[in-house]
């Protein structure tokens, strides 16, 4: 016996039942239901996921023509099976969705898979549950004192500097890019910032070593086998200055 032909329908079915039909459109099988009003709820439904998407999202559908956009939304809805029951958390399953779905190959966009990830992290960021500070205090030596780092942050390695890319020209070169996505901790904005592989390798010496720049920066001569020229020690060391009054340090090790 079918569900059409049943008097009688356990929740369990009853969920599964309207789940199918909301990601499929097809018959929803159930006696006495009205089809019309589900498809509105389906259509509502539909519209408030793609809705997020959007948001996540911006420049990659800038770069996508619309029809593809819109096709990649449906396939994602109608086939995938979201593990979360967060609508703003969506985007990241859509992320997986379409490295699943190679899209960046099939639609000629090599980089996609990098910028999706890129744009989803300012999401993540800005959504992420606060994380308690640790001790600092606000003065000390840059170059000698320990930096504390601000914990809501993530560090990703992509193979393009999708940063950089141009909504009218969105064609760039292979290059390795190191990327903190963090939030600013009295603004709570997201914000990002762009690292040289230098400056990657001495903010993981600082971060997860816990050393100061300039022994960070011995350590790094005496892994690579080559001394760093003075000109780029000290090009760090401003940059990390701006690091530290952008927020991404919050202080000095007290």
């Amino acid at each position: 016996m079918n569900n059409s032909d049943k008097k009688y329908y356990t929740a369990e079915e009853l969920q599964n039942a309207i789940g199918s039909f909301v990601r499929s459109g097809d018959r929803i099988g159930i006696k006495n239901t009205k089809e019309k009003g589900f498809l509105k709820y389906r259509e509502l439904i539909f519209n408030n996921i793609a809705g997020a998407m959007n948001i996540a999202f911006p420049i990659s559908k800038s770069i996508i023509p619309d029809d593809l956009w819109e096709e990649m939304l449906q396939s994602f809805f109608t086939n995938h099976k979201a593990k979360t029951n967060f609508v703003w958390e969506l985007p990241k399953e859509f992320v997986e969705y379409c490295k699943s779905e190679d899209y960046a190959k099939n639609l000629k966009l090599p980089f996609l898979n990098d910028l999706l990830n890129f744009e989803w992290m300012e999401m993540e960021i800005f959504n992420m549950k606060d994380i308690e500070h640790p001790a600092f205090v606000g003065s000390g030596n840059i170059e000698t004192d320990i930096l504390v780092v601000n914990p809501e942050h993530s560090l990703q390695v992509y193979d393009y500097p999708v940063h950089k890319i141009d909504i009218e020209r969105p064609k760039i070169e292979k290059v390795k890019s190191f990327i903190v996505s963090y939030r600013h901790s009295e603004t709570k904005d997201a914000e990002f910032v762009s690292l040289s592989f230098l400056d990657a390798l001495l903010f993981e010496k600082i971060t997860v070593d816990e050393l100061a720049i300039k022994d960070a920066l011995h350590i790094i001569e005496e892994e690579i086998q080559q001394e760093i020229p003075e000109e780029l020690k000290q090009k760090s060391t401003q940059f990390f200055t701006k690091l530290l009054e952008n927020n991404l340090f919050l202080g000095f090790k007290s």
